[in-house]
């Protein structure tokens, strides 16, 4: 819709809830009347804004063992506009000191390359389509142990 003015009736709510976006413009027309003497004032403009929010973390995330990979489940965020989940890692709880990886919207992910029993700490992050996206805050941590297969 951009570049298209939404018209409404004064006094009315404004309710948008198939546009999205973080500015707001507004266009006021001041006409006289017929004869061109009477020119109408604007008195006041009230506007009531709701910050566009972040998605919530992702729930219920999982780990599953492999040599030298680990594998992430969890559970989908189910919102609107939500375009994917980034993987935050470590050696270190809440130390994320590896890139991190964007998943793409889906809900599994192979982190691969670890070193074998070493132990790494793994946490997630939703995004949405906004621009540049907004950051759910960090899930629940979890922990896991990349091990070496058993012949």
């Amino acid at each position: 819709m951009e570049g298209t003015w939404i018209p409404f009736d004064p006094g009315e709510d404004l309710t948008l809830s198939s546009t999205r976006g973080r500015y707001l413009q507004i266009k006021v027309e001041l006409l006289p009347d017929g004869t061109g003497t009477v020119t109408p004032g604007l008195r006041e403009i009230k506007i009531t804004y709701r910050q566009n929010q972040p998605p919530p973390p992702p729930p219920g995330l999982l780990t599953h063992v492999g040599e030298g990979k680990i594998t992430l489940l969890w559970k989908p965020v189910t919102r609107e506009g939500l375009r994917g989940y980034m993987v935050y890692y470590g050696t270190a709880p809440r130390m994320y000191n590896h890139t991190p990886v964007d998943a793409g919207n889906t809900q599994e992910v192979t982190i691969e390359g670890l070193e074998n029993n070493r132990l790494y700490y793994f946490a997630l992050v939703s995004y949405d389509d906004s621009a540049p996206p907004l950051l759910s805050p960090f899930s629940e941590e979890v922990s896991a142990r990349p091990v070496r297969s058993r012949p």
